[in-house]
C-alpha cells in the first residue's frame, strides 16, 4: 500500500466526532492548534484529553 491513496466512493460532508490517541497531549495540543489550525473547544485534564472545533461551533 506504500505509494497508494486511498479515494472515498463519496465526498465526506460531516464529521461528528472521532478520538485520536496520543501520547503527549500537550504536544499534540500544540499541533493541532498551530499547524492544522483548530480551535480548542474544552479540556478535560483529569481525564487527559481536549476537544477541538473543526470549522467553529
Amino acid at each position: 500500500m506504500i505509494g497508494r491513496s486511498i479515494q472515498p466512493k463519496e465526498n465526506l460532508m460531516h464529521l461528528y466526532e472521532t478520538h485520536i490517541p496520543v501520547t503527549d497531549l500537550e504536544r499534540s495540543k500544540k499541533f493541532y492548534t498551530e499547524v492544522v489550525g483548530l480551535e480548542l473547544a474544552y479540556e478535560q485534564p483529569q481525564r487527559q484529553v481536549a476537544f477541538f472545533w473543526i470549522g467553529g461551533p
